[in-house]
């Protein structure tokens, strides 16, 4: 039996050749036999997580999300077989953008946004975009951060809702893998909230790091990550219903308790039911993760 290593790429046109020689050492006499072994294309999207969050009438909110291509050939290599991207929302008036975080800053910037009515100015802007990852398209384990921008009409009123579906679908008519799609659930407020989400590394996972930031963390197998979300109502009213959430990211699982004791975690979801926010007041959510890969005896 031969089994390829884990992660090895698809290889359905030359392949790798297997040679198996038997001896006998009585008659010293021998065979062998060379088998030709192709890794068979395996394609799969995964696209996370879903978020919620609760903005005023007229107000702007901003969700995160992660696409990454979990197969073994490179996606949305040309305009052949692009990545294709729709969207829609549910609440009347609402707009919804959405764009390519291409250097991972977090901040909206007009050359990330996926722009256009059709469906073929969405699909050849998001391919434009992904070639300046460094590779047309979305390459074997490759991950890049998308983020979609909701508006609240002005007309809206407390209590409706709105619920943003993006998906992404890989085309080709060959193992054509299933398409992603995340959910974001805004609910108008009165209250303006605001969510700030902060990271520090620590390199033993027992001492909390002494400084957050929003940028960038090169966390290595064993290290832990912790993670700390904000949310402060910025609005002249109440806001209620308060629920911060967030996953834990691929690769990682959960390290120690999550804060504060009201919050709950179930697989993989973190969530704090912070319940009523007054205007100024704020809410944290702490917890961390240790990434994959150390082994301990």
């Amino acid at each position: 039996m031969v089994t390829p290593p884990a992660g090895a790429a698809a290889d359905t046109v030359t392949g790798q050749n297997i040679k198996v020689e038997i001896s006998s050492p009585a008659t010293g006499s021998k065979d062998d036999i060379t088998f030709n072994v192709k890794v068979a294309e395996q394609r799969q999207l995964t696209f996370t997580p879903d978020r919620q969050g609760q903005i005023a009438p007229g107000g702007t909110i901003v969700y995160s999300h992660t696409l990454t291509n979990a197969g073994n050939i490179l996606e949305g290599v040309s305009a052949s077989y692009p990545i294709e991207i729709n969207w829609n929302s549910t609440l009347q008036g609402a707009n919804t953008s959405v764009y390519v975080d291409l250097n991972n800053d977090g901040q909206l910037t007009a050359d990330e946004l996926i722009t256009g009515n059709s469906a073929f100015e969405r699909n050849a802007s998001l391919l434009q975009l992904l070639a300046k990852t460094g590779n047309a398209g979305l390459s074997q384990n490759e991950a890049v951060s998308i983020i979609v921008k909701v508006e609240a009409p002005a007309t809206a009123t407390a209590g409706e809702s709105d619920t943003t579906s993006v998906t992404f679908t890989a085309t080709g008519t060959t193992n054509k893998p299933a398409a992603v799609t995340v959910t974001d659930r805004t609910i108008i407020n009165l209250g303006q909230v605001r969510l700030v989400k902060t990271q520090g590394l620590s390199a033993n996972c027992s001492d909390q790091p002494t400084a957050y930031v929003s940028t960038n963390l090169a966390a290595k197998p064993g290290q832990c990550v912790y993670y700390k979300i904000v949310a402060s109502n910025d609005g002249n009213a109440n806001a209620t219903n308060v629920v911060i959430s967030d996953t834990v990211p691929s690769y990682t699982k959960l390290y120690g308790t999550v804060e504060p004791t009201g919050a709950t975690q179930s697989n993989g979801q973190i969530s704090y039911n912070v319940g009523m926010l007054t205007p100024a007041a704020s809410a944290t959510l702490k917890f961390a993760v240790k990434v994959d890969g150390l082994i301990t005896p």
